[in-house]
């Protein structure tokens, strides 16, 4: 984060002020990340706010639902490539549009749409093969289409 600022301090002089201060922000974020390696997003939740009021008060659902939401997104670093987790992450954890995610990561939005697509399937592919594992661990079955590229 102290990096991301840095840059972002240095490099003030060449911010285009017709453009959204976040989605510079986050390109430079990116670029600061990618430049450190294939580096890890640490990843914090608000899973509280997502509820409804009703809801928010039960301990043990919150709980459960804050480990559903946790699990979802370790199950996606683990299986993703860091390309399509971040468009992932962008989109439903920062809450931001094709387009912004576009010029942060410097792809087409045609390209985001698609790694949006791409990376949706292949964690719906791994939930299925999880749910199926788990269910028949007792008894042998039959692979699963793409079984061997599943990683988990």
């Amino acid at each position: 984060m102290q990096d991301t600022f840095l840059k972002a301090f240095g490099a003030l002089g060449g911010y285009d002020s017709a453009r959204s201060l976040s989605t510079w922000l986050f390109t430079i974020a990116t670029r600061v990340a990618i430049s450190h390696g294939r580096r890890r997003f640490e990843i914090s939740v608000a899973a509280p706010s997502e509820l409804s009021p009703g809801v928010v008060n039960e301990p043990a659902l919150r709980m459960s639902r804050q480990e559903e939401h946790d699990n979802i997104w370790d199950q996606a670093r683990d299986v993703l490539p860091d390309s399509q987790f971040a468009v992932l992450w962008l989109k439903y954890a920062e809450e931001m549009p094709v387009n912004q995610i576009a010029e942060i990561i410097g792809h087409s939005q045609s390209n985001v749409k698609v790694m949006l697509h791409r990376g949706r399937k292949r964690l719906a592919q791994c939930s299925e093969m999880q749910y199926h594992a788990e269910g028949a661990k007792a008894t042998r079955r039959a692979p699963i289409k793409d079984e061997a590229n599943y990683v988990g």
